[in-house]
């Protein structure tokens, strides 16, 4: 085996990533909630009430703020994830956990699942792809609730952003290029070849 070689280990490094991911996209729930989101009823935590099965988003002994925080019901299969993983103690007091303490932020972490996956994105990305799934589904999503940058079209349609486009004059020197996403910057917005890299 040589330095840097993979090697197989039953450590899960990234699993509350994983937990981050699917809360997120079932209850469309800012990340801060989700990081707090916790079985028991406990001041500065999100309360999830896994017998009425409601998630209680906005933390406890906190003001109440612009952000919509209200209390929301929890769908079936996440309710069925969460129950089974407070059963089996598989979390201390949150379920977003890393090392058997809550987590503040995922940032780090979703970063680095992105990179592994070389998939564009952020931790922000859940909120937002909940509201376009919803709202290609027709489900009204409640008042207003889509960010300015995920924009609509015509009809009212809801539209994921386009990519920003480069400043005017910035590649002047540069050849046509497509824009994508991915490839070799880390999933950021990629312009094709610096001036001095050969094609």
């Amino acid at each position: 085996m040589l330095k840097g070689d993979p090697v197989n280990t039953s450590r899960r490094p990234l699993r509350h990533i994983a937990r981050f991911i699917l809360i997120g996209l079932y209850t469309g729930t800012r990340a801060g909630a989700i990081a707090s989101a916790s079985p028991y009823a406990e001041p500065g935590r999100s309360h999830v009430d896994l017998e009425r099965g409601i998630f209680y988003r906005k933390p406890i002994g906190k003001r109440t703020t612009k952000k919509r925080q209200t209390p929301a019901p929890i769908p079936p299969r996440l309710l069925t994830h969460w129950r089974r993983w407070r059963d089996r103690k598989l979390i201390a007091t949150c379920f977003v956990e890393f090392n058997g303490k809550p987590v503040a932020s995922v940032n780090k972490g979703f970063k680095t699942s992105v990179g592994l996956a070389r998939l564009p994105g952020n931790a922000h990305f859940a909120l937002h792809r909940r509201d376009l799934a919803d709202a290609a589904r027709g489900i009204d999503l409640g008042g207003g609730r889509v960010p300015g940058h995920v924009a609509r079209g015509p009809a009212g349609h809801l539209r994921p952003p386009s990519p920003p486009t480069p400043a005017r004059g910035c590649c002047r020197d540069r050849p046509k290029v497509p824009i994508c996403f991915g490839g070799r910057n880390g999933g950021q917005l990629d312009r094709g070849p610096k001036r001095d890299e050969k094609t």
